[in-house]
């Protein structure tokens, strides 16, 4: 393989990778403002049943 091909291979894998780790950045994102939602629902209704 040519040493040009084998850099815009090594490129093209990188941005991939790149992407992939946006893509989980985004869905731990999502996946934590879920459980912070969740967990202040919990706690408002717990404070309610004690008043």
């Amino acid at each position: 393989m040519k040493k040009r091909n084998l850099v815009s291979y090594l490129a093209i894998l990188m941005a991939i990778g790149f992407i992939i780790a946006v893509v989980g950045i985004i869905i731990d994102g999502q996946v934590m403002q879920e459980s912070y939602e969740t967990t202040a629902a919990q706690s408002y209704n717990y404070r309610v049943a004690i008043l």
